[in-house]
């Protein structure tokens, strides 16, 4: 992979240039780039050799590696270029990703969940965060007839509508440099989850006060969430239903109903309103 360095880093001094080059390159494929500045590159691994140069420096220092060197020691004259060779190691790209685990491959309708998914082996996702890559991008291949779709980390977003999804993963690098892995297509299936329960709020209000009808749907991840609220029996309130409140005319109770269409099964709850 390219790799870049600062050349100030390297030298500080006055100078009239500063060059670098390759001096062997020893069948590891090794280049030298001022596009982007300063950019090395090996395509197979081995050991090269690479050249700092400076020319006429008159206050120099130099730190390479553990290589050293001052005014102060043999410097060179203001009219002598001075270089340092130094060693490259490349190492092989490895471990390669060979695959992506841990992922959820069922998701609840009505909600939007992260997938997860992890990189194995793990050494090779521990290599990539070295370099500063190893995420995984997913990306969407079939949105099962407008059924849900995935962002690039991996959040599903669906509709209320049982069905499936297909999805595939991509990690940059993974099989070497510019050579991504690919997934093979992953089924997501968008599961229904149905209301076990309706827990309702205040059941006491005061006569001719508007009261909103609140309510918890149980569990917590159930696709679909919505009360309807309907009036079973006015009673002696003389309560009315409009929307999400509650309206009695009149002190004593009332009949409500508390349902989750479609909920599967249809959930309802009973509530007496007393006022």
């Amino acid at each position: 992979m390219p790799v870049q360095f600062n050349a100030f880093a390297f030298a500080v001094a006055t100078w009239l240039g500063v060059d670098f080059e390759i001096l062997d390159p020893n069948n590891t494929g090794a280049s030298y780039s001022n596009n982007p500045c300063c950019t090395l590159q090996a395509a197979r691994p081995g050991v090269f050799t690479f050249r700092y140069i400076t020319h006429y420096p008159t206050q120099w220092q130099w730190i390479v590696d553990d290589h050293y060197c001052d005014g102060g020691h043999n410097a060179p004259t203001a009219s002598e270029p001075y270089h340092i060779d130094i060693p490259v190691t490349v190492s092989p790209w490895e471990p390669l990703v060979m695959g992506i685990s841990d992922y959820r491959t069922s998701v609840p309708a009505g909600r939007s969940t992260n997938i997860g998914g992890r990189i194995f082996p793990s050494a090779a996702a521990d290599f990539l965060q070295s370099l500063g890559f190893g995420n995984i991008t997913w990306s969407l291949i079939d949105d099962g007839g407008g059924k849900g779709g995935i962002s690039d980390n991996g959040v599903v977003t669906v509709g209320e509508e049982e069905g499936q999804i297909i999805v595939r993963a991509t990690v940059l690098h993974g099989l070497g440099y510019n050579q991504p892995f690919v997934s093979e297509n992953i089924t997501i299936s968008l599961v229904l989850i149905p209301v076990t329960n309706i827990i309702p709020g205040n059941l006491s209000t005061k006569v001719n006060i508007a009261m909103p009808l609140t309510g918890v749907v149980e569990p917590s991840d159930a696709s679909r969430r919505t009360i309807v609220w309907e009036l079973i029996d006015a009673g002696t309130a003389e309560g009315t239903v409009g929307g999400d409140f509650f309206y009695a005319t009149k002190s004593g109770t009332s009949q409500i109903l508390a349902r989750v269409v479609d909920g599967l099964p249809l959930h309802t709850n009973r509530g007496r309103l007393g006022l």
